[in-house]
């Protein structure tokens, strides 16, 4: 990331309204139906403004406003680095030790959508908190801006746990590193370089020791109908060492994947998702009634 040319610290704002929140990370086509934040008693969800650069260092995010997630407050983000955050987390949690546990049938009531966080290492699950999107997209590729930020790296970037980021799409996990493994400080660390910022050494003003890069989810969902999204942190282990999830504002949007713009089966030139009868060549994309059905089609359907 390059030197900014003007300072731009950042600063957080705790936020627990909904609404407020869901604006801020919905962009271009997507219909919002409902939301659900679940967070806790404590401020560990909010909105930011600034990519981090100010008098001496370089930007430590590569988007400049969005909302934040975190296993405790979002205020705890703020730099400089200063060691190991442990702050005020939701308290939503799956202790082993109060033998809860993410087994169907012995989850305890009303702690099922904790066990979304679950790895399957048996670890308990701290201070989660999470957001819930159902939405109707107009496209079927929906796109997701993120960075993955933590205090659970060692001095040098070495992981020393593995806090559960979560990024479903219809249920299914989206975030994910080129490789396929879920994004955390277990898989995003020193021996991923490609992948991650070291701030071991507090090269950069924002408190955690250790960032991804910018990551994307990118998933298929259906236009038109309900799709649901789910964001959310975790601490794994222990509930110490905070994380924090970093989402673009309106960094949410559904597109027409590339693959699809580029298809034209006809051959007639125009792409399959903009041409009105992608089946048979036709130029002039004639449509006498204006329903969006190509008059070459209509007629080959009637006979």
């Amino acid at each position: 990331w390059a030197t900014p040319v003007w300072a731009a610290p950042l600063v957080v704002a705790p936020a627990s309204d909904v609404d407020a929140l869901v604006e801020n990370l919905t962009g271009p086509g997507i219909t919002v139906l409902s939301s659900t934040l679940i967070s806790g008693s404590a401020a560990t969800t909010g909105t930011f403004v600034g990519d981090g650069s100010d008098e001496g260092f370089e930007a430590a995010l590569p988007f400049d406003s969005g909302m934040v997630l975190g296993t405790a407050l979002v205020e705890g983000l703020l730099g400089p680095n200063e060691g190991f955050h442990n702050g005020e987390g939701s308290g939503l949690d799956i202790d082993p030790e109060a033998g809860e546990v993410c087994v169907v049938g012995a989850i305890p009531p009303g702690k099922e959508g904790i066990c979304d966080f679950d790895d399957g290492s048996g670890e308990g699950i701290f201070d989660a908190t999470w957001l819930e999107i159902v939405f109707l997209p107009n496209q079927n590729e929906l796109n997701l801006s993120y960075v993955f930020a933590s205090d659970e790296y060692e001095e040098g970037g070495q992981a020393r746990a593995g806090d559960a980021l979560k990024i479903l799409v219809n249920g299914v996990s989206c975030a994910l590193t080129p490789s396929g493994a879920t994004v955390g400080s277990h898989t995003i660390h020193v021996g991923t370089p490609e992948l991650f910022v070291d701030n071991t050494n507090n090269d950069y003003m924002i408190e955690a020791n250790g960032l991804s890069t910018a990551m994307q989810c990118t998933a298929e969902v259906t236009p038109g109908v309900e799709n649901t999204l789910k964001v959310g942190i975790a601490n794994i282990g222990d509930r110490f060492r905070d994380s924090w999830v970093i989402l673009e504002r309106s960094g949410m949007t559904a597109s027409i994947p590339i693959v699809e713009l580029m298809s034209d089966e006809d051959a007639d030139g125009i792409p399959d998702a903009y041409d009105n009868c992608p089946d048979l060549a036709n130029v002039d994309q004639a449509d006498l009634d204006g329903n969006d059905v190509g008059d070459l089609c209509e007629t080959d359907l009637l006979g």
